[in-house]
């Protein structure tokens, strides 16, 4: 087994989906790596040579964002849109879909883990300053 950013590799994988084990690398970012380092991507990940994986990991570091700086950079994302109050942000907080999809009949696993007890403390906060807010109208 070789290690690429402290992961292990399914090497019995064709080098097209060896890599889809990271978070933040699909098929897209595959295609790029095997491209530039003219590999076919047919062949065995058991059949690389270790050049092959020093290439590979050099490429990596240097050009893909990925695992754990990827979630680093979505997380202080979303925290800035709560932060602004944008529309997106309220939606992040409230746990409901965020990218104008209809929330009648679907969003159900926004629901379900609503329901289920997945919510933060902001989450907790923005419901009871609602519903002060319609105690206040009233």
């Amino acid at each position: 087994m070789m290690h690429i950013a402290g992961k292990k590799l399914p090497l019995q994988k064709k080098t097209d989906h060896l890599f889809s084990t990271f978070y933040g690398i699909g098929h897209y970012k595959t295609s790029y790596i095997l491209r530039k380092l003219g590999l076919n991507k047919n062949k065995k990940g058991s059949l690389l040579t270790s050049k092959h994986f020093t290439q590979i990991t050099t490429l990596i570091e240097k050009d893909i964002v990925m695992e754990e700086k990827l979630k680093r950079i979505e997380t202080t994302n979303i925290q800035n849109l709560v932060s602004i109050s944008s529309y997106r942000g309220i939606r992040h907080v409230r746990r409901l879909p965020v990218r104008g999809q209809r929330t009648h009949t679907n969003a159900k696993t926004c629901r379900r883990r609503k329901l289920i007890g997945f919510a933060t403390a902001a989450v907790k906060k923005s419901v009871a300053k609602n519903q002060q807010k319609k105690v206040k109208k009233k």
